[in-house]
């Protein structure tokens, strides 16, 4: 039996003992205190009270999705929204089956995807790539502070990185084999194009193009293979069989949303140069961000600024230097980088190797277009380029493709610190993150707070609630009510929200707290015109109990 494991041992090659790490380092980055650190907000509290609905029997199985925010009557309404397809949900209804009612597992189908991405990223990029740098790429994919922050978590968009590359690799298959490509690539490709269409309405349009493309290039060139093709979308629409259900029943009042003025006006009323400046700068940025996770988490426009002279001062008034070097990074890695896929395009001599590289431009072409109209707003936040990610690190790939073919090994060294750096980057981002979160989830900018915390903050009202069960809650930072509201419904209390904006006088009954900012050793003796009986710190947030008693 020994003998029979040396000699397995012995056979697996240094490259697969390579990925073997490579997948290790990414599964314990994404499942590091996955369940105390996961991140809750009113969308996953919603998410599972309807999730909850189902398992309980009190609703059958949803025919539509998420709705699609600033689609209806206001921003973030589902009131006359459009709404996605309802596969998300199906995802958390089945893992809530297998592993029990908890908000945890509300988010294990996103980090199963999160991981299995990982390998199948590897298998995509071998395609065209040499072992040495498909090997480098998935390692740096694997700790991408990036695709790590979106596998923590439960949203509608965290899988769509493995299933566009299910969608791609099937496609690659179809074009390298044709009519002889396995009948399992047409399901695969088929599942993703079904999958992927009820992800988020980004993904709905780019893999409607890309799908559409394809399939046409292929039955001009390969007519017999008709009936993959077919297979194909009969799979994605049998997947999608819940909005085709509701949309009969409704006379497709969901799809007429989506083509109404509201949702059309949606776009920047930019002039159209500014629209694609905008959207060349937003795509650069996020290529830059999603490797490196250098710079914000949304894009500045600055680029744009500086190229219409009319700069952003918060920019370039301080550290002009590191400004410049960030945007000339930027200019020079997209920029050329886009320059060598081209160039590549039209030198490449192998049809297989070809084949790649068209799907990879048609996929940057079909995301530039679909984000034209919305690089403004909130939507330059880089969590909607999310169906973009892999394209950044196809085009590291293809400037190491040159160097090495240009110089062989006179630029190995260089390529390899840089790709250190990069790794570090990511790392040391990743730390920062996972300290915030061991010292507190709690974010007072953005009124996100971990599990944990959550918990935490919903004992200390409990424990403090002097058997009173209707609790009010009231500060800059109620959205953290909803999902403290959710966890102490369990334990029988009710837990009001009361946005300061909306605050008049105190209620007339039940225990009353305050969210607002740690500031240190300063304790105020009241808040609101109320004494403060105790307090709690949870990182940058502190929730007051606060006293009736006027001052």
């Amino acid at each position: 039996m020994y003998h029979k494991i040396r000699l397995y041992l012995q056979s697996i090659s240094w490259r697969e003992w390579a990925l073997f790490f490579i997948l290790a380092i990414g599964i314990f980055l994404r499942i590091y205190h996955f369940s105390d650190w996961l991140s809750v907000l009113d969308d996953q509290i919603r998410d599972n009270q309807l999730v909850e609905d189902v398992i309980s029997g009190k609703t059958g199985w949803p025919l539509l999705g998420p709705f699609m925010s600033y689609s209806g009557a206001s921003a973030h309404s589902a009131n006359h929204a459009f709404h996605l397809g309802p596969m998300h949900y199906y995802f958390q209804i089945i893992s809530v089956k297998i592993f029990g009612d908890s908000l945890p597992a509300m988010a294990y189908p996103d980090l199963l995807f999160g991981i299995l991405a990982i390998p199948l990223f590897y298998y995509f990029l071998k395609k065209y790539f040499s072992a040495g740098i498909t090997l480098v790429l998935t390692a740096l994919y694997s700790v991408s502070f990036y695709a790590i922050e979106y596998s923590r978590f439960a949203w509608n968009s965290n899988a769509i990185p493995f299933f566009i590359l299910l969608l791609l690799v099937s496609f690659n298959e179809l074009l390298e084999k044709k009519e002889k490509t396995p009948w399992l690539w047409s399901v695969a490709g088929g599942i993703a194009l079904g999958v992927g269409i009820q992800l988020h309405v980004i993904t709905l349009a780019i893999f409607i193009g890309m799908a559409a493309v394809v399939s046409a290039y292929l039955l001009v060139k390969n007519p017999q293979i008709w009936k993959k093709i077919v297979l194909l979308i009969l799979i994605s629409i049998l997947l999608n069989a819940g909005q085709i259900i509701s949309e009969m029943h409704t006379g497709f009042a969901n799809t007429k949303i989506l083509f109404s003025p509201k949702v059309e006006n949606i776009g920047s009323t930019a002039p159209p140069f500014q629209k694609i400046v905008t959207d060349i700068d937003c795509q650069a940025e996020a290529n830059l961000y999603m490797l490196s996770s250098f710079g914000n988490d949304s894009c500045g426009n600055s680029f744009i600024g500086i190229f219409l002279k009319n700069p952003r001062k918060e920019h370039l008034s301080a550290k002009k230097l590191e400004t410049e070097l960030f945007f000339t990074l930027i200019t020079i890695f997209s920029l050329f980088g886009y320059v060598l896929l081209v160039r590549r395009i039209l030198k490449e001599k192998s049809a297989k190797r070809k084949n790649f590289l068209n799907l990879v431009a048609l996929y940057v072409i079909l995301s530039f277009l679909v984000m034209l109209p919305l690089c403004y707003g909130s939507f330059t936040q880089f969590r909607y380029f999310i169906s973009m990610f892999f394209i950044s690190f196809i085009l590291l790939g293809l400037f190491m493709e040159y160097l090495i073919n240009k110089f062989s090994k006179n630029y190995f060294f260089m390529i390899a610190l840089f790709i250190f750096l990069l790794i570090s980057t990511n790392l040391l981002s990743v730390a920062h993150s996972f300290r915030i979160q061991q010292g507190s989830g709690t974010d007072i900018g953005y009124t996100i707070a971990t599990l944990g915390d959550i918990t935490s903050m919903t004992k200390y009202i409990t424990d403090n609630s002097q058997n009173h069960k209707n609790v009010f809650i009231i500060g800059a930072q109620t959205p953290l009510a909803k999902p403290i509201n959710y966890l102490a419904g369990k334990r029988g209390f009710r837990v009001n929200e009361i946005p300061l904006r909306k605050y008049t006088t105190p209620p007339l009954a039940g225990l009353i707290f305050y969210i607002g900012e740690n500031s240190g050793n300063n304790i105020p003796a009241s808040i609101l015109g109320m004494s403060v009986e105790s307090y709690k710190n949870w990182g940058a947030i502190r929730l007051y109990k606060l006293s009736r008693s006027r001052i």
